[in-house]
């Protein structure tokens, strides 16, 4: 990879070497005509006069950073007497980048615990019930018409018997379940909302972005 560099500053690249563009870009923006060999496969720099100069590339690794608050800005160029050295610098996000960044994360994580289910006790045994749409539905619909019992399917091989009594309950944990969910979004929107570019960095969303 090569860069043009005029006057200190990269006007093209960085790119695979490519001679009749490069010759283009420096007879437009320098004013200068120059004839380029077709390969340069050993990486030499090229000198076109002491403004303008094809250097090979270089990079830097790039430094560690919380992708949760701050991001990489550059490349910014360094030039040593054969290469030119990009690297990258840390900068912070604008608070409410970070803000709006954490709202999506806080609706990621509520749609999880949302649809994570409920476990309820029916007749001293503890099941697992699902929580989406189509089962509570069910269960509401089995509350409202007034039936006596129903035969329900935990796995492939375990069926129970529901009474009125059940359905209630079930329905009803499902319901909590679903707004303790939204409770926890709502909260910790108010949190992130009211965060400060010094303290938000301790927000934590899921353990996977605790600092």
């Amino acid at each position: 990879m090569f860069v043009i560099v005029y006057n200190g500053n990269v006007i093209l690249g960085p790119m695979n070497w490519n001679a009749r563009r490069f010759s283009e870009i420096i007879e437009e923006d320098c004013e200068v005509s120059v004839v380029l060999d077709l390969k340069n496969d050993e990486g030499n720099i090229i000198t076109v006069n002491d403004q303008i100069k094809i250097y090979p590339v270089t990079s830097e690794a790039n430094p560690e950073y919380n992708s949760r608050t701050q991001m990489l800005n550059g490349p910014f160029w360094t030039y040593t007497d054969t290469h030119a050295v990009s690297s990258m610098q840390v900068q912070s996000l604008p608070l409410e980048a970070i803000q709006n960044f954490l709202r999506q994360d806080a609706g990621a994580e509520r749609w999880k615990k949302q649809y994570s289910g409920v476990k309820v006790t029916v007749n001293g045994i503890e099941y697992s019930f699902a929580t989406d749409p189509v089962t509570r539905t069910t269960f509401h619909q089995y509350l409202t018409s007034g039936i006596a019992s129903v035969n329900w399917k935990i796995d492939q091989q375990t069926w129970i018997e529901l009474t009125a009594e059940n359905i209630s309950a079930i329905f009803n944990a499902i319901v909590n379940h679903i707004q303790s969910a939204f409770d926890w979004e709502a909260a910790k929107n108010t949190e992130i909302t009211a965060a400060k570019l010094e303290t938000i960095n301790s927000i934590i969303i899921t353990e996977n972005n605790a600092s």
